[in-house]
């Protein structure tokens, strides 16, 4: 069988990468994500909006002088809460870092975060595979 070098590469990947003491790792790529809409007692993180647009950095400093009696007619703290959004997996942490190099700069901030493809037999009889072809 007349195996591709991109396949031979993923191969030795799979079997020299850390697999950071987890079975059948599965190297997810995240991004982080701000979902707004939460009051002040559900979260810490505000954004401040003038007129309908986030606030420039001056403007961030002339609002952070403000208090709630002072505060001008269009302007606002706009709560929200952070989370990491999966927005692609790969066998390697390899492909992982390939990835964020290729598109990374439109994902924002960044990792990798490392899953189990424990009880997925998809995964499981796919790395088998690659795993007997060398």
């Amino acid at each position: 069988m007349n195996i591709p070098e991109s396949i031979k590469e993923i191969i030795q990947n799979l079997k020299n990468q850390d697999n950071r003491c987890t079975h059948l790792p599965v190297f997810c790529i995240q991004r982080k994500r701000r979902d707004f809409g939460y009051t002040e007692e559900c979260s810490d993180n505000f954004i401040w909006m003038i007129d309908g647009e986030e606030a420039d950095e001056e403007e961030i400093a002339a609002c952070e002088k403000w208090d709630d009696n002072e505060q001008p007619k269009g302007a606002w703290k706009q709560y929200y809460l952070e989370r990491w959004e999966t927005v692609q997996a790969c066998f390697t942490e390899k492909g992982a870092e390939d990835y964020i190099r290729a598109d990374g700069h439109n994902l924002g901030e960044t990792r990798v975060y490392v899953n189990s493809g424990y009880r997925n037999r998809e995964t499981e009889a796919i790395r088998d595979f690659l795993l007997s072809l060398d």
